[in-house]
């Protein structure tokens, strides 16, 4: 009985220290997966009984029903005694907030693909405005006669910029195309990674990914190419809506 009034002291004292609001917020978070996480414990609890019972003489066993509560009681008031002594109340944390190690890497990994992508954009801007830019050259004659004919420079401006969308959309939609069926493909067969094997000793890498679609992001990265090929066609087609229709005619 001593026992059990200390015990009880000692969880009254437990439920002034820790914040009883944030540790019910935690259990409300989980709702219906709160009984699925609770199982496995009970069925621990139900054999560590059956090991007390076991443990017992035949003409002294208590009831398995006492047992049990008992048990329950004791990892109850234990847990909840040291929580509260050392300040800590219940949480339900998610795995970014119980290892910031892993989410630290995976912060700087999503770094270092940001500064790739944006090299590969500044690469393909490059590449649009080299084409446009030439092609700007080789129709000089051809921007001449049009605007001989009474075309306006806004309508030259706006030809060059839909071309270029026009080159960008289909690059990028040979892109999303050829990605997809290789995502496809990986997500069945799965891609091997062996650097899994050799960090799984400090971080839990898998050493075969399985690629999935997200669409966001690939429509994101379209809408991308897009806004850089009309960009990149900025420059030339400003020149080509300034040229001047008898400069055009001349130039060979």
């Amino acid at each position: 009985m001593a026992a059990i009034a200390v015990g009880i002291l000692l969880f009254i004292v437990t439920l002034l220290y820790i914040d009883l609001e944030d540790t019910l917020d935690s259990a409300r978070r989980l709702g219906l997966a709160l009984p699925v996480i609770l199982l496995p414990g009970a069925c621990w609890q139900f054999l560590r009984t059956w090991g007390w019972s076991v443990a017992f003489p035949d003409d002294s066993r208590p009831a398995f029903t006492r047992l049990f509560r008992v048990r329950l009681a004791a990892d109850a008031i234990s847990f909840f005694t040291v929580r509260g002594i050392a300040g800590e109340p219940l949480k339900v944390l998610t795995w970014r907030e119980v290892d910031e190690e892993i989410t630290g890497v995976q912060a700087y990994q999503n770094a270092i693909l940001k500064i790739v992508l944006g090299i590969v954009f500044l690469i393909v801007a490059l590449g649009i405005l080299n084409t446009v830019f030439m092609s700007l050259f080789e129709r000089v004659r051809e921007f001449g006669i049009l605007k001989a004919m009474g075309a306006r420079p806004s309508f030259v401006l706006r030809l060059v910029l839909v071309e270029s969308c026009l080159l960008g959309g289909l690059g990028g939609g040979a892109g999303v195309l050829i990605g997809s069926a290789l995502i496809a493909y990986y997500r069945q067969e799965g891609l091997p990674l062996p650097i899994g094997e050799a960090m799984s000793q400090f971080l839990p890498f898998d050493t075969v990914l399985h690629l999935r679609f997200d669409w966001p992001t690939h429509q994101t990265a379209m809408a991308a190419v897009v806004i850089t090929s009309l960009l990149a066609a900025l420059p030339p087609a400003l020149r080509a809506a300034r040229l001047k229709p008898v400069d055009c005619l001349r130039h060979r």
